[in-house]
């Protein structure tokens, strides 16, 4: 085999994988559900910013609604989890997790009371 013939297909090669990685991302959106940790009850008004991606330099932010929920967008090869902030607008302060999954489902977090 001729050089020129190797490097020929060792350039089809990675130019398949790189089209199979294109294919492959779709922008999904992912919820996420706040309720307290005891009673279940959904706690609205929480003001929430997610950092994720590489180096965590993507993020979102956003409020709970009446039900507790918060949903946003983003790709589904960002990484499988976000690093949670709650920001201090909240009307409490809560112990809460410190990595969100991002996995295009909707997702109960229980909150805790400080």
């Amino acid at each position: 085999m001729k050089i020129d013939q190797l490097i020929l297909i060792v350039f089809f090669m990675i130019s398949c994988s790189a089209e199979k990685e294109i294919d492959d991302r779709e922008y999904i959106t992912t919820c996420y559900k706040f309720v307290e940790s005891e009673s279940k009850d959904p706690i609205r008004g929480l003001h929430l910013l997610i950092h994720y991606g590489d180096y965590n330099v993507l993020g979102a932010q956003g409020v709970t609604d009446d039900e507790g929920m918060w949903c946003f967008d983003h790709w589904n090869d960002e990484g499988p989890f976000g690093n949670l902030t709650i920001l201090s607008n909240s009307p409490v302060y809560y112990s809460y997790p410190g990595k969100l999954p991002m996995n295009g489902s909707l997702n109960t977090i229980e909150i805790i009371y400080k």
